[in-house]
C-alpha cells in the first residue's frame, strides 16, 4: 500500500491534496500543514488509511466527513469556519493536542490515549 509522509520538521508551509485519493497506506504529517483542500466533503482527501499528526503539525479539513483513524501525537486537527467537520474514525491522543474548530468538529469514533486535548477557535467541539 502507498503511504504519504509530509516531513516538515519546523517548517510552516502547507501541502494541499485537492483530489480523490485512493491510497490505503498511512498518512503521516510531522511538520507544517496537510490540507484536504476546499470542500474536502466526503471524498477520500487523505486516502483510506490511518493518519498521524505529529508535534507542531496540522491536519486541515474543510466541510468534511471522514472515517480515517487519527492519531494526534502533539498535533492539531483544524476545521474551517464553514459547515463543520465530522470525524467517524477513532481518535488516539498522545502528547498535548489541539482541536481548532472554526465552526464545529464532531468526533463520532472512540477517543483514547493518554494525551491531552485543548479546544481553540470560535466553533464547537
Amino acid at each position: 500500500a502507498f503511504a504519504l509522509a509530509i516531513n516538515g520538521g519546523t517548517q510552516t508551509g502547507t501541502v494541499t491534496l485537492s483530489g480523490e485519493n485512493i491510497y490505503s497506506g498511512t498518512t503521516t504529517v510531522t511538520g507544517g500543514t496537510l490540507s484536504g483542500g476546499n470542500a474536502s466533503l466526503t471524498r477520500a482527501a487523505f486516502g483510506t488509511g490511518a493518519i498521524t499528526v505529529g508535534t507542531g503539525a496540522t491536519l486541515f479539513t474543510d466541510r468534511s466527513t471522514l472515517s480515517n483513524n487519527l492519531t494526534l501525537n502533539g498535533g492539531t486537527l483544524q476545521g474551517t469556519n464553514g459547515s463543520g467537520e465530522i470525524w467517524n474514525g477513532t481518535v488516539a491522543l498522545t502528547g498535548a493536542n489541539t482541536f481548532n474548530a472554526g465552526s464545529s468538529i464532531t468526533l463520532n469514533g472512540i477517543i483514547s490515549g493518554t494525551g491531552s486535548a485543548t479546544k481553540t477557535g470560535a466553533g464547537v467541539l
